[in-house]
C-alpha cells in the first residue's frame, strides 16, 4: 500500500492534472520549448521536461487538443540529444495523435524572434493542428537535416511512417506556397522568403495521407513537381483537413484546364449626321493646356525609440533587495513586443512581458531572480532581450546569490 501511494504522488508530480476548459490545451516538449507563450496566445500551455515526456501515457497525451515538438529558442542542429526522449517513446505519443498535423523542415520559431517572418505564421500552424475533434500534432524539425543526404531517415516521426528527408542545400530562401490549407491562410510566397534561411531541410518520401503545402525552389535537389508544374523540394506537409492545390495556369502542352475566352466583336457604325464633338478635360502635362494639378503629399514617418535601463544598478543580490527594476521606455512603437530573460547558454528563464495588439509609451517590469517555474536563479549573467517588430535591445543583468 505504501509503495502504491508513493508511486502515486511521484505521478502527480511527474504529470500535473490538465485543467479541463474552454481554452485549448497544448502539450510543449520540454527541452524544444521557449518561445509558445508568446506566439500562441489563448493556448492554456502545459511544458513536459524530458523526464516527464518519457514516463507519459498515451493517455495523457490525449489530454491535449495539441502536442508541439518545436524548434524555440535556437536552431536546433545535429549531432545533439535534444530529441532522444521523444525518439524513445515515440509509439506512446504518436498513438494519441489522432487530429490535424503540420510538419515543417524550418525554424520559424527562431525566425520569429529574429524580426523576418510574420509573428502570425506559428499562430496559424498551432491553430491548424488543434482544430478538430482529436490531438494534433505540430513539429518542426528546425536546422537538424540541413547537412544530411538525400534519403535521410527521421527516428523522431518513425512511429506517425516511413519519412525521409535532405538538407536544403546551404540556405534555401525562394519558397512557393503549391496549395491553399488553414495553416497558411493569409500567407504569401513572400513572407515565407527570404528569412536569411528560410528553409533547412526536406522530404524526399513520406507517408499517404500526408500531402505538400509549399515548396524552396532554389534547393539544391529539387525533387518534387508540384500541380502548377513548378519544382523543388518539399518542406511543409499536412494531414487532416482539406488541402486545396493552387489555381493551376494553363501550360501548352503540359497540365489539364479550361481556358478563359473572351470573344472580340467589331462593330461599325452607321452615321447619318455629323457628330457634335465636345471635348474633355485635357491631363496636366498635354502641350497648351492649363490646369491645376493634385499633389498627395507623402507622411513622413514619426521616428521612434525603444530603450531598456536597470533603474538602479547592473547588479541583482536578491538577499538584499527583493527585486530588480526594469525600466521599458518606447515612442510610438509599431507593432508587438516581447521582454525575456536568458542565461548565457541561451536557454530561456522567463518572459516578463508579451503584447500582440497594444502599444505602449513607458512600462516598469520587477525581476525576483527566478525562473518561469518559480525557482530561483543560479549565480551569473543573464541577458534582458527584448524584441520588437525592428529593433532588439539586450541588456546584461549580474544576479548574485
Amino acid at each position: 500500500m505504501v509503495k502504491k501511494i508513493i508511486s502515486g504522488v511521484l505521478f502527480l508530480l511527474l504529470h500535473p492534472a490538465v485543467t479541463q476548459s474552454a481554452t485549448p490545451t497544448m502539450l510543449l516538449y520540454g527541452p524544444t520549448s521557449g518561445c509558445y507563450e508568446n506566439t500562441t496566445p489563448g493556448y492554456n500551455i502545459t511544458i513536459w521536461n524530458a523526464a516527464q515526456w518519457a514516463s507519459a501515457t498515451t493517455a495523457q497525451f490525449a489530454a491535449f487538443n495539441v502536442i508541439v515538438i518545436a524548434d524555440c529558442p535556437y536552431c536546433i542542429t545535429a549531432p545533439s540529444t535534444i530529441y532522444d526522449a521523444a525518439i524513445a517513446n515515440a509509439p506512446v505519443w504518436s498513438a494519441a495523435v489522432t487530429g490535424n498535423q503540420l510538419i515543417v523542415g524550418t525554424d520559424p520559431d527562431d525566425h520569429v524572434a529574429a524580426g523576418n517572418a510574420p509573428v502570425s505564421l506559428i499562430y496559424n500552424f498551432i491553430n491548424f493542428a488543434a482544430s478538430g475533434t482529436g490531438t494534433g500534432l505540430y513539429v518542426s524539425l528546425s536546422c537538424f537535416f540541413q547537412t544530411d543526404p538525400p534519403g535521410t531517415s527521421v527516428p523522431l516521426l518513425s512511429a506517425l511512417g516511413s519519412f525521409t528527408v535532405e538538407g536544403a542545400g546551404g540556405c534555401s530562401n525562394a519558397v512557393h506556397k503549391i496549395a491553399n490549407n488553414p495553416a497558411l491562410n493569409g500567407v504569401t510566397d513572400a513572407l515565407l522568403s527570404n528569412w536569411t534561411c528560410s528553409v533547412h531541410e526536406g522530404f524526399d518520401t513520406w507517408p499517404a495521407g500526408y500531402l505538400p503545402l509549399a515548396i524552396a525552389t532554389d534547393a539544391a535537389n529539387p525533387n518534387y513537381t508540384a500541380p502548377d508544374l513548378t519544382t523543388g523540394l518539399v518542406f511543409m506537409l499536412a494531414k487532416g483537413n482539406s488541402v486545396v492545390p493552387v489555381p493551376t495556369p494553363c501550360v501548352a502542352g503540359g497540365n489539364t484546364c479550361t481556358p478563359t475566352f473572351t470573344p472580340t466583336f467589331t462593330y461599325t457604325p452607321t452615321m447619318t449626321n455629323t457628330p457634335t464633338l465636345t471635348p474633355t478635360n485635357t491631363p496636366c502635362g498635354f502641350p497648351g493646356n492649363t490646369c491645376t494639378p493634385t499633389f498627395t503629399p507623402t507622411p513622413t514617418p514619426t521616428p521612434y525609440t525603444v530603450d531598456i535601463f536597470t533603474a538602479d544598478k547592473n547588479i541583482f543580490v536578491p538577499s538584499q533587495d527583493k527585486f530588480v527594476t526594469l525600466n521599458v521606455q518606447y515612442s510610438q512603437v509599431p507593432g508587438p513586443y516581447s521582454l525575456r530573460i536568458y542565461n548565457t547558454a541561451g536557454e530561456h528563464i522567463k518572459d516578463l512581458d508579451s503584447m500582440y495588439s497594444t502599444v505602449l509609451i513607458n512600462k516598469t517590469y520587477q525581476w525576483d531572480g527566478t525562473n518561469k517555474f518559480g525557482e530561483p536563479c543560479a549565480s551569473g549573467l543573464y541577458i534582458i532581450y527584448l524584441v520588437e517588430p525592428f529593433n532588439r535591445k539586450v541588456k546584461k543583468l549580474i544576479l548574485i546569490r
